[in-house]
C-alpha cells in the first residue's frame, strides 16, 4: 500500500549579479516547474538566439516573435520567478510576476532567463541516504537549500 500523498518541495536558485551592471540584484527563481513549462521556455530562448545569429535569415516577422517573447516571459514570471529586490526610477518595488518581468530592460529579462536554465538543469542535493541492504533512508543526508547562481557560476552556498 502506497504512503500518504505528498507535495514535492520548492526548489530554489538564488540568482545574484556580482560583477555586472545589475550588482546589488537578487533574483529568487523555483528550479522545479513542469516540464513542458521549461520547454516552452527553452524553445523560445532557443529561437530568439537562433533568429539573433542566422545571418542568412534576411526576413523575421517581428509581430510573431514579438508575441512569443511576451508570452514566454508572461510564463516565466507566472511561473518561475518567486522573488527580487527590483525598485522603478520613482524608488517603487516592480512587483514579481507577469508584469514585473515585462517592466525590465530585455538584456537583463534574458540573463536571468539564462542564469535560470543553468540552474534549473543542475541536479538537486541527495533526497535520502543508501543504506547498506540497498533501501534509502527517510531522512534525506543534509538540507536542501537554495542554489546560488552567481554570474552563471553555480555553487552551492556553505552551511
Amino acid at each position: 500500500m502506497m504512503d500518504k500523498r505528498v507535495k514535492l518541495p520548492v526548489r530554489a536558485a538564488r540568482l545574484e549579479f556580482a560583477g555586472t551592471d545589475y550588482e546589488g540584484i537578487v533574483v529568487r527563481v523555483r528550479l522545479n516547474v513542469p516540464l513542458k513549462t521549461m520547454l516552452q521556455i527553452q524553445e523560445f530562448r532557443d529561437n530568439v538566439s537562433a533568429k539573433a545569429t542566422s545571418a542568412t535569415e534576411v526576413t523575421v516577422d517581428l509581430k510573431d516573435t514579438a508575441d512569443s517573447m511576451v508570452e514566454a516571459l508572461k510564463l516565466f514570471g507566472r511561473a518561475v520567478l518567486l522573488e527580487w529586490n527590483l525598485e522603478d526610477d520613482n524608488g517603487a518595488p516592480i512587483p514579481v510576476g507577469e508584469e514585473g518581468i515585462l517592466a525590465v530592460d530585455v538584456l537583463f529579462a534574458m540573463q536571468i532567463m539564462s542564469h535560470w536554465m543553468e540552474a534549473v538543469s543542475q541536479p538537486p542535493a541527495p533526497l535520502a541516504v543508501p543504506s547498506a541492504n540497498g533501501s534509502t533512508s527517510a531522512e534525506p543526508s543534509e538540507p536542501t537549500g537554495e542554489l546560488l547562481a552567481s554570474l552563471g557560476a553555480l555553487s552551492r552556498p556553505s552551511s
